[in-house]
């Protein structure tokens, strides 16, 4: 019996695999950074606090989204209290 390395296929090292995004996933993490919690966007995508920190740590795209949402709710705030 050939060994998997010989017959070209990879080995599985083990771990969990990466967290991936769909693309509505990710709109909804811009969306709801405006208003929401750390905590209430990871139970939104059934990972751990911890988990979504690691996710945006990994993922620039998805740290990009976060910030931009987080920033446009903390302008939405400040315009309104400007008025």
């Amino acid at each position: 019996m050939a060994s998997k390395e010989l017959l070209g296929e990879e080995k599985n090292l083990g771990g969990r695999p990466p967290i991936m995004l769909t693309d509505e996933q990710k709109n909804m993490v811009q969306q709801m950074a405006k208003v929401s919690t750390v905590q209430q966007i990871a139970d939104y995508l059934g990972i751990s606090r911890r988990g979504f920190f690691k996710l945006i740590e990994a993922n620039e795209e998805v740290y990009g989204l976060y910030k931009k949402g987080r920033v446009e709710g903390h302008y939405f705030v400040a315009g309104h209290l400007m008025k």
